[in-house]
């Protein structure tokens, strides 16, 4: 279990340029005017804020919230299968590996939310954050808003990682044993982890980003959006279907080297 939250902390050294693009992409009414693509997003970060604050900007927040989500959505993942599979003479089925992504995926979502929230509200643009860092947002939250407030959105955080991981987990492992199976590569190869942590990424981002982009409008507006179901249909109405997948390709290209980076770095 430690192993996987320190191999996506550092995972993460790699992909916070690409999950703050999405953060911003995301933003109701402010995401359009940094850039109509996550190239466009990411030079205007830079710009306007500089190489390393822009980039990194929620960096350490970001660390503690992969670390204290994978503990358990990646740690878990195979104690778990190993209870609900005992035949080892054969692969486990991919429903029995979607059960076990779904279990430790919401374990680890309600762990990483306070998190989550902090770390969302710290990669809005510089001249929006009322935060110098994430102790002091800790601290204001809870001073003004209430300690439940770091919980708000935990409903979306577990259906969003129940899915997600449960599809990555469960596509990573069958995509993993395929090719060693096929020997096309050698088991342990970070190669490995890496391919099959890519394709996995694809899988999740497709089922997670309405829910993520959900998720944002009440992490950022809590006052306007009480809850995601509210915000979901408030995007729909507002700014149609597809403005659930915005930020989609940033999210993307946050997750796939985020999911190569750390399998590689735990086969």
């Amino acid at each position: 279990m430690p192993n996987s939250a320190l191999a996506s902390c550092l995972a993460v050294l790699a992909t916070n340029p690409m999950d703050r693009a999405k953060t911003i992409m995301q933003l109701p009414g402010v995401g359009a005017s940094w850039g109509k693509n996550m190239r466009e997003v990411t030079m205007n970060m830079v710009k306007k804020e500089g190489a390393l604050r822009g980039l990194y900007r929620g960096l350490p927040v970001a660390m503690v919230r992969e670390s204290s989500k994978n503990v358990f959505r990646i740690g878990l993942f195979l104690p778990v299968l190993k209870v609900i599979h005992t035949d080892d003479d054969n692969p486990a089925p991919a429903w029995k590996r979607f059960m076990a992504g779904c279990l430790s995926g919401g374990i680890g979502a309600v762990s990483s939310n306070p998190f989550d929230l902090i770390k969302t509200r710290m990669q809005v643009p510089a001249a929006m954050c009322e935060y110098e860092n994430g102790m002091v947002a800790l601290k204001k939250i809870c001073a003004k808003e209430g300690w439940k407030t770091l919980y708000k959105g935990v409903g979306a955080s577990v259906m969003r990682d129940m899915l997600g991981s449960s599809v990555n987990l469960t596509v990573q492992s069958i995509a993993s044993e395929a090719l060693v199976r096929n020997m096309i590569l050698s088991p342990g190869s970070p190669v490995l982890g890496a391919l099959s942590g890519v394709l996995s990424a694809a899988a999740s981002v497709a089922v997670m980003q309405p829910i993520d982009t959900s998720r944002a409008y009440v992490y950022l507006k809590p006052h306007i959006h009480k809850d995601t179901i509210r915000a979901f249909r408030y995007i729909v109405l507002r700014e149609g279907p597809l403005a659930l997948y915005k930020g989609s390709r940033a999210h993307f290209f946050r997750t796939a080297p985020h999911y190569a980076a750390m399998f590689a770095l735990l086969e």
